[in-house]
């Protein structure tokens, strides 16, 4: 092999490490301007609006997992869970914390999704978090998170880092609205009793 050829090829595999470690985020203040960042999952979030009760959040980086991991660390009571898709860690994380502290966490996810390989479930199974899957349905495609018998989360936000990062979704907040509470909670019970424990 020639000097010069083993000059460009050496040059050539250095601009594919550069390259592949830019894609992958390596180099975040080059990146910051490409790629959304996803919630920090610090509760940190502001809604796009509210009014009698209703907050509102939208994707993406609109703060839903920053509302949703907030409410969650304010839990005192109960969270029931309906998920349709479950694969980010920042909520699984924030359940878990909760049940260890003696929140009462029970959450069902479509069956469909159990074989998923970036499932959050596994993480709340080993948090001793009770966790279900829904094989009643052609797809259980329910979002909604409901706390302390006083507030609903729901509309078309999956717990996943595309929908906080780069989908556009939708998040509603609804407190004070006890008939709406008990008609989700109810909703919930149902789903529970034809859904099985989890395992892949």
């Amino acid at each position: 092999m020639s000097r010069i050829t083993f000059v460009i090829s050496i040059c050539s595999l250095l601009i594919a490490a550069v390259v592949v470690c830019w894609v992958a985020g390596v180099f975040p203040e080059i990146n910051k301007h490409r790629v959304n960042r996803p919630g920090k999952g610090d509760g940190s979030a502001t809604p796009a609006a509210t009014e009698d009760n209703l907050s509102v959040y939208f994707s993406p980086n609109g703060g839903c997992t920053d509302a949703i991991v907030r409410e969650i660390g304010k839990a005192s009571d109960c969270i029931y869970v309906l998920a349709a898709q479950f694969t980010y860690s920042p909520i699984a994380k924030a359940l878990v914390a909760a049940h260890a502290r003696g929140v009462d966490v029970r959450v069902v996810i479509d069956q469909g999704k159990n074989d998923v390989e970036k499932s959050e479930a596994d993480r709340l199974v080993a948090g001793h978090v009770p966790t279900f899957s829904d094989g009643q349905h052609h797809t259980a495609h329910n979002k909604v998170i409901l706390i302390d018998h006083r507030l609903i989360f729901t509309g078309s936000f999956n717990m996943t880092r595309e929908s906080e990062s780069e989908n556009a979704e939708n998040l509603l907040l609804i407190e004070g609205r006890p008939k709406l509470v008990a008609a989700y909670e109810a909703n919930f019970k149902e789903h529970l009793s034809h859904s099985t424990p989890y395992a892949k």
